[in-house]
């Protein structure tokens, strides 16, 4: 019964901190395309943040 349990390992985590995404005054006013900017901004943020195997679409827009 012991030897079914040593397969529940613990991944390993790996943390980053980045300095905090912030989008201008008014954004929570923002319009449809707007909105798509801000996202796109916030995106290519994280983006940076990930190695580059895990940019997916972003990954030429850096």
């Amino acid at each position: 019964m012991l030897s079914s349990w040593t397969r529940f390992r613990r991944p390993a985590i790996h943390l980053r901190f980045a300095e905090p995404i912030r989008l201008p005054e008014g954004a929570e006013r923002a319009w449809t395309a707007q909105l798509s900017a801000y996202t796109d901004e916030i995106m290519l943020a994280l983006a940076r943040l990930l190695p580059a195997e895990y940019r997916g679409v972003y990954a030429s827009r850096l």
